[in-house]
C-alpha cells in the first residue's frame, strides 16, 4: 500500500501482503496503518495552526486560515473515509460476484429454515399449554371430589 502522504511524514509505505499478512489479518494492518497515518497528518495540521495563527493580521486573514483549516479538516476526514471503505471492501473485487438468482434462493431457503424452527416452536408451546391446562383440570377435579366428600362426611 503506498502512501505519499505517509512517506511525507517519515513513514514507511506499507504493504502488509508482503509480509504474509492477508484475510482479516491484512485488513486489520492495513487499517490500523492508515488510521496512525491519518492522525499523524492530523497532528500536524493542528500544530501549524498556530504558527499560522501567529502570522494573521487582519481579520480577513484570521478567517482565510480557519476556512481553510476547516476546509482541509473536511477533506481529509473524507478522504480517511474513502481510503478505509475501499480498505474493508478489497477483497470484495476477489470474491466471485454472486448469482442474484441463488441469493434469492438461499434467502428463501433460510426463510423456510426459520418458519420450521417458529412451527416447532409453537408446537412445543401448545403441547406445554396443554400439559399445564390438562393439570390444572386434573387438580381441580380432585380438590372438587375431596371438596364432595368432606361436604358429605360433615353434612
Amino acid at each position: 500500500m503506498s502512501n505519499t502522504r505517509s512517506e511525507s511524514l517519515g513513514l514507511p509505505a506499507a504493504d502488509f501482503a508482503e509480509l504474509g499478512l492477508t484475510g482479516a489479518a491484512g485488513v486489520l494492518a492495513n487499517w490500523n496503518y492508515s488510521m496512525t497515518a491519518f492522525f499523524a497528518r492530523r497532528m500536524q495540521r493542528y500544530w501549524q495552526l498556530p504558527l499560522q495563527l501567529a502570522e494573521v493580521v487582519t481579520p480577513h486573514q484570521f478567517t482565510e486560515v480557519r476556512l481553510d483549516f476547516e476546509a482541509r479538516l473536511l477533506a481529509d476526514y473524507a478522504e480517511e473515509a474513502e481510503r478505509l471503505w475501499r480498505i474493508v471492501h478489497a477483497n470484495d473485487r476477489q470474491a466471485p460476484p454472486e448469482d442474484y438468482e441463488a441469493g434469492i434462493l438461499r434467502a428463501q431457503e433460510h426463510a423456510a429454515m426459520i418458519i420450521d424452527q417458529a412451527k416447532a416452536q409453537a408446537q412445543r408451546i401448545l403441547e406445554s399449554a396443554r400439559a399445564q391446562a390438562d393439570e390444572m383440570i386434573a387438580t381441580g377435579a380432585k380438590q372438587a371430589s375431596n371438596e364432595v366428600r368432606r361436604r358429605a362426611a360433615t353434612g
